[in-house]
């Protein structure tokens, strides 16, 4: 009974193990290509930046029309 009791407590906490390092891994991976991201963004937004301002822009203003409609306003200006 103990040496299967043993066994179940090795075999757990191997797993254990092998899925923390499987995170860690997911985790640099992910990290890095977040960097590589953010790096081209940033590239993109210096080359153009008229063209990165307008959409932001865009995307603010379609943002707080979505929030707007989705909080619910009860007059409509039509």
């Amino acid at each position: 009974m103990a040496d299967k009791v043993r066994d179940i407590s090795e075999e757990v906490s191997d797993r254990w193990k092998d899925t923390y390092r499987d995170a860690e891994l997911n985790v640099r991976k992910l990290r890095i290509a977040a960097e590589e991201g953010l790096h081209h963004t940033r590239k993109r937004i210096k080359s153009r930046p008229i063209a990165a301002l307008s959409v932001a822009a865009s995307g603010g203003f379609l943002l707080g029309g979505l929030v707007g409609m989705l909080t619910g306003r009860r007059r409509r200006w039509l």
